[in-house]
C-alpha cells in the first residue's frame, strides 16, 4: 500500500513557513519498507528503504550512532488534542530526567529529517498518525536510527506514542516511551 501525505506540516504550509514536506511511503506485510520525502523549500530529497541505502539529494547518508549527553537534543511533536498535562510531563522528562534540550517544528516528517541529519538526537511523538512515519522510518532504519513502534500491533489508522533515534537515545527516553507504548487516548 502506498501511503501519501501530500503536506506534513499543514499549519506551517498555510502560514508560509518552510517546515513542511511531501511524504510517500510503501507499507507492505504490516510495516513501512520504502520511503521518499521531498522538502521543496529546503531543496531536500531523501530516499531509502529495505535493501536500498538512504540518500539525501542523491548522496549516501552517514550512519548515526551514540548520544553526546553534553549537547543532547530531542525533537518533540504533539497532536493538538493531547492534554496539556501530558505535554508538560513529556517536556519535563526531556529537560529534567533525560537532560536534553528540545525542538518543536510542527511537522513529524521534518523533525525526522532533523534526526537523519544529526540536528537532533531523536524524536518523541505523541498522538502522531502512523502515516506521518511511513516514508521516514525505512529511510532512517538504513542509517542506524530505530523506533519504538511495534508494527505487529499498529495499523494505518493508529495514533502513536513513540520515540525514534539512535539506540542510545531510545535507551535514554525508554522510561517515557517504551517499545510498543500505546497512546491510551482517543485522538
Amino acid at each position: 500500500t502506498w501511503v501519501v501525505d501530500p503536506i506534513d506540516g499543514t499549519f506551517n504550509f498555510v502560514r508560509g513557513g518552510d517546515q513542511w514536506a511531501i511524504s510517500i511511503g510503501l507499507y507492505e506485510a504490516g510495516q513501512p519498507i520504502f520511503g521518499v520525502i521531498f522538502a521543496p523549500l529546503r531543496a531536500q530529497l531523501l530516499v531509502g528503504g529495505i535493501g536500498l541505502p538512504s540518500t539525501l539529494n542523491g548522496q549516501l547518508m552517514a550512519q548515526r550512532s551514540g548520544l553526546d549527553s553534553s549537547r543532547a537534543a530531542c525533537g518533540v511533536g504533539f497532536h493538538p488534542v493531547i492534554p496539556v498535562d501530558l505535554r508538560l510531563e513529556t517536556l519535563r522528562f526531556v529537560l529534567q530526567d533525560a537532560g536534553m534540550s528540545f525542538r518543536c517544528c510542527g511537522s513529524a516528517t521534518l523533525s525526522l529529517i532533523e534526526v537523519a541529519l544529526g540536528q537532533v538526537d531523536g524524536y518523541l511523538g505523541i498522538g502522531e498518525s502512523s502515516w506521518d512515519l511511513m516514508a521516514a522510518l525505512p529511510i532512517l532504519d538504513q542509517i542506524g536510527i530505530r523506533s519504538t513502534v511495534d508494527w505487529t500491533t499498529t495499523d494505518l489508522s493508529s495514533k502513536l506514542r513513540f520515540a525514534c533515534g539512535t539506540p542510545e537515545f531510545l535507551q535514554a527516553v525508554e522510561p517515557i516511551v517504551a517499545f510498543g507504548a500505546k497512546l491510551g487516548l482517543k485522538v
